[in-house]
């Protein structure tokens, strides 16, 4: 018993049909994945202002921010800090998302 009673060339033109819409599937799919931004500094300090105002990790990190945010000559941000920064407000965003459910 034959799986499609068609001649060769049907089979063919069925197998490279399927091909190219499964290759338009896989092409819409990876064209509707972007990425996602990563927040600026200044996202993070206003987020975390937000989330935490009165928190005493905040107003430690924002008093060591100072002196890079309001001075031009201070140079870029040491990437310490801004790990630092960074870790403390992923976990302000765990903690936000947490508590909302």
């Amino acid at each position: 018993m034959e799986l499609l009673p068609l001649p060769n060339f049907y089979h063919w033109v069925y197998l490279t049909l399927a091909g190219v819409v499964v290759a338009g599937m896989v092409l819409w799919w990876l064209g509707g994945k972007k990425p996602r931004p990563k927040p600026t500094v200044e996202e993070m300090i206003q987020a975390i202002q937000r989330l935490a105002p009165n928190d005493p990790k905040t107003k430690e990190l924002l008093e060591k921010l100072i002196p890079y945010r309001y001075n031009p000559k201070a140079g870029p941000i040491p990437k310490s800090l801004l790990k630092e920064l960074t870790a403390y407000y992923t976990s302000m965003q765990k903690r936000r998302i947490i508590k909302k459910s």
